[in-house]
């Protein structure tokens, strides 16, 4: 797990050895220990826990059931993303323990900036977008080689690009922006998994598919245990059109592993579904997306409600859609080939939202 867990960006992994449970390791804010059980089935049981080592306090644990086979590498694989994704991805564990720790942090600290970038991103909060930004925009001017920092300015542009554009304004200069952070975070970290992922994402928006599967592909070739890297490639997949099959088993890899996925991803799955005709599943999906105002989310609910022939649902969906985000109402093309870059694509779901409005008499 230790060579696996050192793939991962943002986490400092330092080796224990022959230190007590209780001991302080220099350096060391968290210690991860394991202990294997073996069963009379042949099968082994491997409990994991993580302790603080600041008050040497246990507050993570999982058990997992090992199969009888110790070179079964994709079960392993599977046992150390779900680890990985609990633990130090965003919104993980340890997140939650430091989000706690630093609770009277300063407002302009480098904390602050990437817990208010978390929190937009899982809310879409504009205004919480905007003093991300802010706040991002600081500590990189005061520290220009915080490449972390840039990779997360990236973020917010690409977002604040796809979901918050107004009726008639030019978002090239907002993915621009986005492109050129995205380009910096990994001039200053070559090996950084997510500031590739982030520029994989960017270059996906500009329609630059080939670009964005190569640095995906990068970051996969870094670290490929890290389950939302997975997820960006599995979206590079789907909203290319080439590899739909295959981009939704990558995303049921990334569902499995991780206990809190990002919205996206089930808007990504809902895509992958509509496109391949199981409608049964896309709208399973749709139900999944519970950012109420997001609007992809209402995009997806309306589509599924529509296929399903629920003209209130649909209805409703789309009154949501129109009223939180007037620009669906005057030129639906422009915030759907945000979206989806792929022209062909994008004409598919206009032509579909359009018969959507028609049956839901909108």
């Amino acid at each position: 797990m230790h060579d696996a867990f050192v793939r991962f960006d943002n986490v400092q992994v330092i080796t224990a050895v022959n230190s007590s449970a209780g001991e302080r390791i220099k350096g060391a804010d968290y210690r991860l220990a394991s202990t294997l059980d073996p069963r009379e089935s042949g099968a082994t049981t491997l409990i994991v826990r993580l302790a603080d080592t600041r008050d040497n306090v246990v507050f993570w644990s999982r058990s997992f059931e090992l199969p009888p086979r110790p070179d079964d590498q994709a079960a392993i694989e599977a046992v150390i993303k779900t680890v990985a994704g609990t633990l130090i991805e965003p919104y993980g564990a340890i997140y939650g323990r430091e989000l706690a720790r630093h609770a009277a942090a300063s407002e302009d600290s480098a904390f602050s900036c990437v817990r208010r970038t978390y929190e937009y991103l899982w809310t879409r909060d504009a205004s919480l977008g905007s003093q991300a930004a802010a706040c991002l925009e600081q500590a990189v001017a005061a520290d220009p080689a915080f490449s972390r920092g840039f990779s997360l300015l990236a973020a917010i542009y690409l977002n604040k690009y796809r979901f918050e554009g107004e009726i008639g304004a030019d978002d090239s200069a907002m993915i621009e922006r986005a492109l050129m952070a995205a380009r910096t975070a990994v001039r200053l970290n070559p090996n950084s998994v997510r500031a590739l992922a982030v520029l994989a994402d960017v270059l996906m928006a500009q329609g630059q598919f080939a670009d964005a599967k190569e640095a995906a592909e990068r970051a996969i070739a870094l670290n490929p245990l890290d389950p939302i890297v997975s997820f960006y490639y599995a979206a590079i997949m789907v909203f290319s059109g080439d590899e739909i099959d295959k981009g939704d088993a990558a995303l049921r890899d990334v569902f499995a592993a991780l206990p809190d996925p990002p919205q996206r991803a089930f808007f990504v799955a809902f895509v992958a579904n509509y496109l391949r005709g199981d409608l049964a599943e896309a709208a399973r999906y749709a139900t999944q997306l519970i950012r109420h105002d997001f609007g992809p989310a209402l995009l997806a609910r309306a589509l599924a409600a529509w296929k399903a022939g629920d003209r209130s649902g649909a209805r409703r969906a789309i009154e949501r859609l129109l009223d939180n985000h007037p620009a669906w109402k005057t030129d639906p093309h422009n915030p759907i080939r945000k979206i989806f870059p792929l022209p062909e694509m994008a004409g598919r779901f206009v032509a579909d939202f359009a018969a959507a409005r028609r049956f839901a008499e909108l």
